[in-house]
């Protein structure tokens, strides 16, 4: 099975919430009943951290939205940052939603290329700056020794009230047929209620501080019709940011983008383990993990007693379908306690993919130290890049001594008393030994010659016991192999 790079899931428009992973589906509903109700003019900012999965949201948002009834107009504000004035995009993007929407009617074509073409026409009246055609009402080339004074002031002012009227004119027209279209595409009958359409806008906070804030002020001085509400996915830090860099640092970008939202939605953080399932289908993980007949077989209940049910074989084995299911099972544990964001899991679990994918031979795999090796890259670098160069022992980041904390935050709770965190105590106890095996085994009968033995410290140090066993390579290059890996494709 080849390499693969994380992609956005296939979202079906009929059904826009079918193997939603990170269960969505409550918040859309919310949402949806929400703008449902809506007949003013809003603004709704969509608020999630940097790879939390907005976009994926907005899609599944924008469907359901357009299964109630309520016709969407899509904008993807990076891919159109190159533009000077984002009306133009605005006005492309409602024109394909209306030719999406046309019907066999020749009236009714008609009808929609008359308003798109509107649009395009008071847009391009309302783009050009005030300087610019008070510019174009002189002369070309005239100097001022040539032009009298006070007739350049005439001429000057009189360009500015013609200019000012122009553009109001254009901007009342232009509602109007913002408002020709909002009803065109919810095909709203003569004297009925407004009902609403949605302009979702993503990726604004990747677009350039200035195209950001034109996008914004766009909205609030030309779209003030009722009906027209905005949904804008933003992380809540970038925007505000981009109004410092445009209007100085001592603006308040919060205070500043206040003016402009009149609903703030957050969404919830996501659970790790639904969002490493997704990770999985989109790698075919499941189909690598099929293969193993000793996971096809229950290896849930096997994994919870290795030494009575088999586990020495399929490792002796090699079998990869077993060290994706084992790392499968590891990772979101990880992610979860490093509180990696939804964009680094995806970053992360590449590099794991791509380490499973480029094994040649008889190399072992120690699962649980893999995935968190590569969850650590993200969470924190300057402690990877400290343990990758030796500067810091594995052991280290978990212990640094009497009376000073970990330097992993949180790792005390659970380093000790899970099975993930006693697998990486195991093998850090065991690399540090001379005899590894040695080591291992002995740990191993004294934790089940125990009266109650405690499970998660039986089935770490029994899966630990059959992988050294049958290792061949010393402890000791395993990490470094990871670290070269992630250097080549990180």
């Amino acid at each position: 099975m080849g390499l693969k790079k994380t992609q956005d899931p296939n979202i079906d428009p009929q059904a826009p919430w079918e193997n939603d992973d990170l269960h969505r589906e409550r918040e859309g509903d919310l949402l949806t009943r929400l703008i449902e109700s809506l007949t003013g003019s809003y603004v709704i900012a969509l608020k999630g951290g940097w790879g939390t999965g907005k976009s994926v949201f907005l899609r599944r948002l924008s469907a359901n939205l357009e299964n109630s009834g309520i016709p969407v107009i899509p904008i993807d504000a990076w891919r159109t940052d190159y533009l000077e004035d984002p009306l133009i995009a605005f006005v492309a993007a409602t024109e394909q939603r209306i030719a999406k929407g046309r019907s066999r009617s020749d009236v009714r074509i008609e009808k929609g290329k008359s308003i798109a073409r509107g649009l395009a026409k008071y847009a391009g009246r309302l783009s050009p700056s005030l300087v610019g055609v008070v510019a174009e009402s002189f002369v070309p080339g005239a100097g001022a020794a040539s032009v009298a004074v006070t007739e350049t002031v005439e001429r000057g002012g009189e360009a500015v009230l013609d200019a000012i009227k122009t553009k109001r004119d254009a901007e009342e027209r232009f509602r109007e047929l913002l408002s020709a279209a909002r009803d065109y595409l919810t095909k709203r009958p003569i004297g009925r209620p407004v009902r609403p359409i949605v302009v979702a806008i993503d990726e604004l906070d990747r677009c350039r501080p200035s195209y950001a804030v034109k996008v914004l002020e766009r909205i609030k001085h030309f779209f003030d019709v009722p009906g027209i509400v905005f949904v804008i996915a933003t992380d809540g830090l970038n925007l505000p940011s981009a109004v410092g860099s445009v209007y100085g640092e001592k603006i308040d970008g919060e205070m500043y983008l206040r003016k402009f939202f009149d609903y703030e939605f957050d969404l919830e953080e996501p659970e790790s383990s639904a969002f490493s399932k997704t990770l999985a289908a989109q790698f075919d993980f499941n189909q690598l993990i099929a293969s193993s007949p000793f996971v096809r077989d229950k290896a849930e209940k096997k994994l919870l007693a290795p030494s009575d049910n088999g586990y020495g074989h399929p490792v002796s084995e090699f079998d990869r379908g077993l060290d994706a299911f084992e790392i499968l099972a590891a990772f979101p544990f990880f992610a979860r306690n490093m509180h990696l964001s939804l964009r680094d899991q995806a970053q992360a679990f590449t590099l794991v993919n791509a380490y499973l994918r480029t094994l040649r031979g008889e190399v072992m795999v120690y699962p649980a130290v893999l995935a968190f090796a590569y969850c650590l890259r993200f969470s924190q670098p300057q402690t990877y890049s400290a343990l990758k160069s030796g500067k810091i022992a594995l052991k280290g980041i978990f212990d640094s001594g009497p009376g000073r904390p970990p330097i992993l935050p949180g790792s005390a709770e659970w380093i000790d008393s899970t099975i993930y965190g006693l697998e990486l105590t195991y093998f850090w106890n065991a690399l540090s030994n001379s005899k590894p095996l040695v080591y291992i085994d002995e740990l191993r009968r004294a934790i089940h010659q125990q009266s109650v033995p405690s499970i998660e410290r039986m089935v770490a140090a029994d899966k630990l016991f059959f992988r050294v066993s049958v290792d061949k390579r010393p402890l000791s290059q395993f990490l470094p192999r990871a670290f070269k890996l992630a250097d080549a494709f990180g």
